[in-house]
């Protein structure tokens, strides 16, 4: 190693922000643009707003070009201006960025100066300003004819796939046909394939009018002559009546130190009882789903899958001691005094499960907490399968992603995380992955497993290693290459030995093994990962706020079990219900 490199990796370690700057161009330059996204992210969140040009760049170049298009209008003034003050040589990835605007001319002259200054010695600023030019000169076919030959040879020999599209699209629509040969369609809009004719109907990651799902979407309750769908407020307990019968849905909440659920009184204030209940019906093993069950009367049947209920033993026994437990597997349909019920695989964690629920000529989607993409272990929810078997007239949905409008698809997501753990391995920093115990552990150690290159050594700890071993058991895949199993009451001695540590809880709850690990962690240089979503109110914010410094690799990672924003609107959207009703979540943005 030389004695330069030596430094770069020393300055590294300290997370220095102007090394991390230049290797995020030069990751950027090599064509390798998620771990160019994943440090255009990190900076910008230690406060260096002007990688919003690297980051939207990236994620145009990875083929989110909606996504892409959609930051830069949303804040165009704020990145035109970090376009006038960046260093001349992000100008070519600010070209890269420019070819997403529709039109040219509307780009500030200020900005086109300054592309037009280095055009010579940058290649994508070259293509883009003589598009430009020509654009702005064309006022007579002859002055179109003058110029376009030497530009266009020039966009058939470039290498960079979204520089040739990009440039190729918008010569199209100055009339130059025979461009359109060169256009790829991963990088080009939604919009634009639609007018070009091309099949888009698997497009996911693109905004649209949601004018007709919004007349049709309820948040929490409905009612009409055949059914009356509710939920419990603040909680994860649903009612179905039909009739003079009831469903209960999940039936949980978060944990807090204090609480009371009244079902009995609830019941009542709408004119109904616990006598109408006839089930209850629980899709997953998260406490959110599952902890209210303890307060149902015991004669009232729960039905969930077998892993569910094994889950639920191996976390939380208590909720479950005297109740009346039937195991259920996934199409086989059961009657539950007037329904008729069966379950299906919806992606989120080992044994979670959706409902198909008939009742009189009426059909109710229940997702549960849904993922539409495959993950690591899991395949993820198949809309074929539920309109395979006709029509749907309800669809209960989660919508806990529902206000965030940016997501990037779970295997880029995966990956990011691997290459943010190999960068802090090749470091010798110690990483530490806060987790939940069911799923997104074994989801992280399987990613660990599949992508990194360094191959670290890791300790998984807390009630994640319980988990971690049963779905070790039931699953084919072995994700526990290199994973050595934490002694909880050593954690000192957790640190030195591993590379990296996964432990419960992902939410960092007082106590927790994983709060034990930052508390150690905190003070020296380390990385932190954050793979997923920690409730706002939890005192652990303060702790990232002193974590989010110039001494802690903090890396905030889109990892998730749930379907995010566009995979919601895809599926309510595909499954064309006559009603949505929407739970678990605060609302659905455009609507």
């Amino acid at each position: 190693m030389t004695s330069e490199v030596h430094e770069s990796y020393k300055a590294l370690a300290r997370n220095d922000v102007t090394e991390q700057k230049r290797l995020c161009r030069e990751l950027y330059k090599s064509a390798y643009y998620i771990p160019s996204f994943l440090f255009s992210s990190k900076l910008i969140d230690m406060g260096e707003e002007i990688e919003k040009i690297i980051y939207i760049a990236s994620l145009a170049k990875m083929g989110y070009t909606d996504l892409a298009f959609h930051i830069f209008e949303s804040e165009r003034e704020k990145i035109e201006r970090y376009l006038l003050i960046c260093n001349e040589e992000d100008l070519n990835i600010a070209s890269d960025l420019l070819f997403l605007v529709e039109e040219f001319e509307k780009v500030p002259k200020e900005i086109s100066r300054r592309m037009d200054k280095v055009s010579g010695n940058l290649h994508s600023c070259f293509i883009w300003n003589e598009i430009r030019k020509l654009k702005e000169n064309l006022t007579t076919f002859k002055l179109c004819l003058s110029g376009k030959n030497d530009i266009v040879k020039i966009v058939e020999d470039t290498d960079d796939a979204f520089v040739k599209t990009r440039a190729s699209y918008c010569l199209y629509n100055l009339g130059i046909v025979e461009c359109r040969k060169h256009l790829t369609e991963k990088y080009l809009r939604h919009e634009e394939k639609v007018k070009l004719g091309i099949d888009a109907s698997d497009d996911i990651y693109y905004f649209e009018n949601l004018e007709d799902i919004s007349k049709k979407v309820w948040y929490f309750n409905y009612q009409d002559e055949h059914m009356h769908f509710f939920t419990y407020p603040e909680y994860n307990i649903h009612f179905l009546r039909f009739e003079n019968e009831i469903l209960v849905i999940d039936c949980g909440s978060q944990p807090r130190e204090f609480c009371i659920v009244d079902i009995e009184g609830f019941l009542a204030q709408k004119g109904y009882s616990t006598n109408m209940i006839k089930a209850v019906l629980i899709s997953h093993a998260h406490y959110d789903h599952y902890s209210f069950v303890q307060y149902l009367p015991h004669q009232i049947p729960v039905y969930a899958t077998k892993e569910t209920i094994d889950l639920i033993f191996i976390m939380n026994r208590e909720c479950l001691r005297g109740k009346k437990i039937n195991f259920i597997q996934y199409a086989e349909e059961f009657e539950i005094g007037k329904f008729k019920v069966s379950a299906f695989p919806n992606g989120h964690i080992l044994g979670s499960a959706g409902f198909d629920i008939h009742f009189g000529n009426r059909r109710l989607i229940y997702t549960g907490d849904f993922s539409l993409h495959s993950q690591m272990i899991l395949e993820g929810m198949s809309l074929q399968e539920i309109l395979k078997k006709g029509k749907v007239t309800y669809l209960v949905s989660e919508h806990t992603y529902g206000m965030k409008d940016f997501a990037i698809k779970y295997e880029d997501a995966a990956r990011c995380l691997a290459h943010a753990v190999d960068f802090l391995v090749k470091l010798k920093l110690k990483v530490f992955i806060p987790a939940f115990s069911i799923g997104r552990a074994q989801e992280v150690l399987a990613i660990i497993n599949a992508y990194c290159r360094t191959r670290p050594k890791v300790i998984v700890d807390g009630l994640a290693k319980e988990i971690s071993l049963y779905y070790l058991e039931k699953r084919e895949k072995n994700f526990f290459y290199n994973v050595s199993l934490g002694n909880s009451n050593d954690v000192e001695n957790n640190i030195k030995k591993a590379d990296v540590v996964v432990a419960s809880s992902g939410m960092l709850q007082p106590n927790s093994i994983a709060v034990k690990y930052v508390q150690l962690l905190n003070g020296s240089a380390f990385g932190f990962i954050k793979s997923g979503y920690i409730e706002e109110q939890q005192y652990i914010h303060e702790m990232i706020k002193v974590i989010k410094n110039f001494e802690v690799h903090y890396f905030d990672i889109p990892l998730s079990a749930h379907s995010n924003y566009f995979e919601i609107l895809h599926t309510l959207k595909i499954l064309n219900p006559e009603k949505i009703i929407l739970v678990h979540g605060q609302g659905l943005k455009g609507l």
